[in-house]
């Protein structure tokens, strides 16, 4: 098959000695990229899922700062240019609402930088048809909470509602500004976490990234960045 998820790990070339990767042993980037480039050549994989990322990255690797997150994929892309194994990195997405997709996955936007390209999968909006884990989406069912005769509080279930859990977490159109000042607050601590940056330089990041001026300067404030003009 052109397709294979390598599993086996034969230490030091001795297939008597061979392990399943991350059952037997624990299996974390960057550490044992060595070992996955060992079974990618003794399978000859042309593609590797990693499912999901955060769950094989170093106890050593803030998943949250773009600088950790760099260093410990940056091996894992030089040993896919040698090997030309394709890799999938897989990541669940964030619990904030709308905004860009490009910081709506788990971790530090430093993933998806490092990534050659990024693709995102979801309910179809049109769709609400689609198998979950067991089975078709069940009814959503409405309740009151209620004093019993005792004091105590209890629960009256008032049947099935048309509401769904889309619906019930939908952003609130007047919280969707709070909504882009937090992904804004949280893109220049991103920008940030290395030092200081020029302020062009910001801005272009900004402005690819689809925020406004107006909420990057509120932003700002609220994190209490200071601009500072240096002499040539």
């Amino acid at each position: 098959a052109d397709t294979i998820r390598p599993r086996f790990d034969a230490a030091d070339g001795d297939p008597t000695r061979a392990r399943l990767l991350g059952d037997e042993e624990p299996f974390v980037i960057p550490d044992d990229i060595p070992r996955l480039e060992r079974a990618i050549k003794q399978v000859g994989a042309a593609l590797v899922v990693i499912d999901p990322i955060m769950a094989f990255l170093s106890g050593g690797v803030n998943s949250n700062r773009d600088q950790d997150v760099r260093r410990a994929l940056t091996p894992l892309k030089r040993m896919a240019e040698r090997t030309g194994a394709a890799i999938v990195l897989v990541r669940h997405l964030n619990k904030m609402p709308g905004g860009n997709p490009l910081y709506r996955g788990g971790g530090s936007i430093g993933i998806i930088g490092a990534a050659r390209s990024g693709l995102v999968v979801g309910r179809h909006p049109d769709n609400d048809e689609q198998k979950n884990n067991l089975s078709l989406p069940p009814d959503s069912l409405a309740y009151r909470i209620e004093t019993a005769e005792n004091g105590a509080a209890r629960i009256v279930y008032e049947g099935v509602s048309e509401a769904t859990a889309q619906q019930l977490l939908r952003i609130p159109a007047d919280e969707e500004e709070k909504t882009a000042l937090f992904e804004a607050k949280d893109f220049l601590l991103s920008e940030l976490t290395d030092g200081p940056m020029a302020a062009k330089q910001v801005k272009k990041n900004a402005d690819g990234a689809d925020f406004s001026q107006r909420t990057l300067k509120r932003a700002k404030a609220a994190l209490g960045v200071d601009s500072t003009k240096e002499a040539d």
